[in-house]
């Protein structure tokens, strides 16, 4: 009678975490602890939950009220986010989160963070640029999917940080600048890569058409489907560029509100996005 080996957890998690790894950017000479070696792959793979269930198993591990209270709300959303159709313990969800959520919430300087959580962690964030450079290599800044990033540095710096490992991995990003410095962005926005964005918004940031354009040809937004462009400076070349934008016929939501449209491209872009285009336009 053969014998099976017994599992082991932790070099179950630890090949998890090694095989998800290496995507990561990091210098071979750090030795990285098992907890931020598995943050890393959380933000190099966000829509993964493997990784998020090793890093319970590693929570437990570690022991403590506060851990292992973490441990159990990951699996809870994560088995909620897997089977959504299984009623979900959300009694226990809820005690959790109000008990411990602000105790588990990472503590990074300059990180607004709301204690809203998704598979586990906290999904929302407003931040600077500096910060996010500032902590572009502390793990526990790449696990955010939603982020207001307030621009407060130059032109090649918001470059780094639209690159950075928080910013590649976000679902949602929400631009807040000074005037006259929404072309910049713009810019910066299409030199990135952001493979899971689902949501821009660049409202009231002086926008003109050829900034249109530069978001019309950006090849880094393939799941893009809502795009606020609203109280800019778009005229019905701007509109025209939407309506012949790769990303047009994948978008659910698109905002043009006050803005430079005459009626002619209004109703162009009334045709072209029918009830996608949302609040209103001349």
């Amino acid at each position: 009678m053969q014998h099976r080996a017994a599992r082991n957890p932790r070099a179950d998690r630890v090949a998890v975490s090694n095989a998800l790894s290496h995507q990561i950017r990091s210098d071979p000479r750090t030795t990285m602890t098992e907890t931020e070696s598995l943050l890393r792959a959380i933000g190099a793979n966000r829509d993964d939950n493997t990784v998020r269930l090793a890093y319970a198993d590693h929570l437990d591990e570690l022991g403590g009220e506060v851990n292992e209270a973490h441990a159990e709300y990951i699996r809870l959303q994560v088995r909620h986010h897997q089977f959504p159709s299984l009623a979900s313990d959300s009694t226990r969800e809820s005690y959790l989160f109000r008990t411990f959520a602000s105790r588990w919430r990472p503590r990074i300087p300059g990180f607004e963070v709301n204690l809203h959580s998704r598979r586990g962690f906290p999904c929302r964030v407003r931040v600077s640029a500096s910060a996010v450079l500032a902590a572009i290599d502390d793990p526990f800044s790449w696990v955010f999917d939603e982020v207001a990033l307030f621009v407060d540095v130059a032109a090649a710096d918001l470059i780094a940080a639209l690159q950075s490992p928080l910013a590649t991995g976000l679902t949602e990003l929400w631009i807040h600048a000074p005037e006259g410095t929404g072309s910049a962005c713009v810019s910066a926005i299409a030199s990135a890569s952001f493979p899971r964005l689902e949501q821009l918004i660049l409202n009231g940031l002086w926008l003109t058409d050829s900034d249109v354009r530069q978001i019309c040809i950006a090849t880094g937004l393939p799941r893009l489907e809502a795009l606020d462009l609203g109280h800019n400076q778009i005229t019905d070349t701007g509109a025209d560029a939407l309506c012949a934008a790769p990303f047009a016929s994948r978008l659910r939501r698109l905002v043009l509100a006050n803005n430079n449209i005459r009626s002619a491209a209004a109703a162009r872009i009334s045709r072209r996005f029918g009830t996608a285009l949302v609040g209103g336009l001349p």
